[in-house]
Formats: structure tokens, sequence, C-alpha cells
């Protein structure tokens, strides 16, 4: 069966709920369902977690290079940290502004805290950066 042209220049889709799986990273498994805001958090997390251009499973645009950042935590990479995360998150379009960075160093490791607007509300995140995170 051939498809036909309906004479259609684009496509259209339908937005769902932002319903997904619960990822308990602590416990390495899934645990049932989260929506909102919750579901935007655990978006943050894979994105952030998610080493950019090593999977093919993802687009270019998902992920960071944070790793690029891990041999220089010095003050003036924190400009290029808050750049490398902000770049990331915008891409997903239910982060409307990320904002308001914090950085505090801890021994070898790096804590970036940010706030993040979202069509369903408003969040505060923290990103550790640093080696072996």
């Amino acid at each position: 069966m051939t498809p036909e042209n309906t004479g259609l220049n684009s496509a259209a889709y339908d937005v769902y709920a932002d319903r997904t799986y619960l990822i308990d990273p602590k416990k390495g498994r899934i645990s049932g369902y989260c929506d909102g805001l919750g579901a935007v958090r655990q978006a943050i997390y894979k994105i952030l977690s998610t080493v950019r251009y090593e999977y093919i499973i993802y687009s270019d645009n998902y992920g960071t290079r944070l790793i690029d950042c891990m041999g220089s935590l010095t003050p003036y990479m924190w400009a290029e940290i808050e750049r490398i995360i902000r770049t990331a998150l915008l891409y997903d379009d239910r982060i409307n502004r990320v904002y308001g960075f914090r950085f505090e160093e801890r021994g070898r490791v790096l804590y970036a805290t940010f706030s993040v607007d979202t069509d369903l509300g408003s969040l505060e995140y923290t990103q550790e950066v640093g080696e072996n995170v």
C-alpha cells in the first residue's frame, strides 16, 4: 500500500501530559510514575547526567559537556559551567528560564545551585560538578 499525498505541507502533533516513569537513581530502579514539576526535575537530572555526543540514541542537542570542565573548577570556569547548563536545559520546551546561579566549593566538588522557571512553576536545582561525579 502506497501512502497518499494529502496536500498538507506541515505536520501536526498533539502535546501530551508529561507523565513519565519515576527513576530512583539511588536504588537504580524505576519506582512508579511522576508528572508535573517532578517530571521536569527528573528531565533536568537526565539532561545534566547525559554526556552530549556520546550516545547515538540522543540528538546532538541533548545532554551537556560538563565533563570538559572537570580539570578546571576555578571561579574562572564558573561562567562556562553556567552557560553549559543553561544551554542544555533550554532545549526542553517546558523550561522557560534558567537563572540565579550560585556556586559552592566543597573539597574537589563544585555545587551549582540555580532556579528554573517552567510552564508548570518554578523549582531550584543543585548540580554537582567535579571528579568522579
